[in-house]
């Protein structure tokens, strides 16, 4: 019991040091398809349950910012991917590209642990 209070406290002590902000809200995560039987076998095989969001990155580049993040489970549709806004949805785009993220491709990305981006704009990806 004390263990538990211990816990909330440092969590609530560790809040009111930040400014925390909500950027993103998913229901559930969905990709930017570019097929759309690809889509309608994602919905068909519930895919979007086995998505487990691992880790979350924003970058500011000269232009713009981009939102990055990593997912782990089976038949993910990506591993790595930006997140982007496509007709008033929330979606995950692939990083770098689909075929970088094609399950059973031994080049391709399978199970990003983590991944950071350094000063120079380079990002270092654990797969």
């Amino acid at each position: 019991m004390q263990i538990l209070v211990f816990i909330s406290l440092s969590i609530i002590a560790f809040t009111k040091q930040y400014d925390l902000e909500l950027i993103h809200s998913f229901k559930w995560l969905n990709f930017s398809f570019n097929i759309m039987e690809e889509y309608d076998n994602y919905l068909l095989y519930k895919n979007y349950k086995n998505c487990l969001f691992t880790r979350s990155n924003k970058k500011k580049f000269k232009w713009w910012d981009l939102r990055f993040c990593s997912l782990m489970e089976k038949n993910v549709p990506a591993t790595l991917s930006k997140i982007i806004h496509l007709d008033n949805k929330t979606l995950l785009s692939p990083f770098p590209s689909w075929e970088g993220n094609n399950i059973g491709n031994a080049s391709a990305l399978q199970s990003v642990l983590g991944f950071e981006i350094d000063l120079e704009d380079n990002i270092w990806v654990l797969d």
